[in-house]
């Protein structure tokens, strides 16, 4: 096992038709296993309970784990929420979803979405694809990454063209999609099959 930050995101979250919903950091997995409010899923797709998951015999070695001064809880890298099936809202883009710059910077690799130049962090900025003063939406819908120079050269035009004569236009993301790019988590392998990566 491998000991992780209670914070760190380590667990992609199911619905009970096993359609990704989202992701727990490594102390919400714990406390949710520990209420029921979520069971764990291995590889194989096989289902455990708290105690059956801590009894398991073939706990992979590559699973984060949480340590108190005495134990160490393996946590789960894929649970499930039992009887949830949700409205599968997360399945479709989310148009209301503001982002930060760092969100930002980080969905679109730090390259400028109009010189196509890869930028230091200190030098972005989110521009709307739509301006504001043209009906342009605050949201990540709406949003894509540019340097300062490009950003004050675009000013208000729309449509505008990269360097490359493509129209620019923001990555549009469900929600699931949007946070492993935007927190830079790590897809794991056994993610793959439900992520349909």
């Amino acid at each position: 096992m491998i000991a992780t930050s209670p914070n760190k995101k380590t667990a992609l979250v199911l619905t009970a038709a096993f359609q990704p919903l989202g992701f727990f950091n490594a102390r919400s997995t714990i406390r949710n296993m520990i209420v029921g409010g979520v069971k764990a899923v291995d590889a194989d797709g096989n289902i455990y309970g708290w105690e059956d998951w801590l009894a398991r015999p073939d706990m992979p070695e590559d699973i984060p784990s949480l340590r108190s001064a005495k134990m160490e809880f393996p946590v789960p890298t894929i649970v499930v929420i039992p009887g949830f099936f949700g409205s599968f809202k997360n399945q479709r883009r989310t148009q209301t979803r503001t982002s930060t710059l760092k969100q930002i910077y980080n969905l679109y690799g730090g390259v400028c979405q109009y010189c196509k130049r890869e930028i230091k962090y200190s030098a972005a900025t989110k521009d709307h694809a739509m301006p504001r003063s043209k009906g342009g939406v605050n949201y990540d819908s709406n949003i894509v990454l540019a340097c300062k120079k490009c950003n004050n050269k675009k000013a208000a035009k729309f449509p505008y063209f990269s360097i490359d004569g493509e129209e620019v236009r923001p990555k549009i993301l469900n929600d699931v999609e949007f946070t492993l790019l935007a927190d830079k988590i790590p897809v794991r392998e056994e993610w793959k099959a439900f992520l349909g990566k």
